[in-house]
């Protein structure tokens, strides 16, 4: 559970990720971790699940103008998702609109990635996995 200061700043940091007013950058940046112990405190683990073991990290919303892959995640990488937003865009001609907010080491960022190629727990009718934090975009 977060408290709720790392609550807050999670938020935070997705808010200003989301307007382009933070690029967080460098997998050791002090000034990225918000809260200790980093990465567990901010978001719970999950791995990718792709059919390709290659699933995109998006630096902003995915797909908007702007937007842009800086990375790609193997299924056997840990992401720290944050939380989930449910009114994105679909993307591999799949249906869901379900997007994470998530901590990637490797990117040495906060990214989006789509939810469809997650290991987290499976959308609900609201579009969202049960225990997992609701943020849009």
């Amino acid at each position: 559970m977060l408290s709720r200061f790392s609550r807050h700043a999670a938020s935070t940091a997705a808010t200003a990720l989301v307007a382009g007013t933070v690029v967080l950058t460098g997998a050791s940046s002090a000034s990225a971790q918000v809260c200790s112990p980093f990465p567990s405190c901010v978001g719970k683990p999950y791995h990718p699940a792709s059919y390709d073991n290659n699933l995109a990290e998006w630096n902003g919303r995915p797909l908007a103008p702007g937007s842009a892959i800086v990375g790609y995640v193997t299924n056997a990488q840990t992401l720290w998702v944050v939380c989930q937003a449910n009114n994105g865009p679909t993307s591999d001609g799949e249906v869901s609109n379900t997007w994470d907010f998530a901590w990637s080491a490797y990117a040495g960022r906060y990214v989006w990635v789509y939810d469809y190629w997650m290991s987290t727990p499976q959308i609900g009718s609201n579009g969202y996995s049960p225990g997992i934090d609701h943020c849009n975009f």
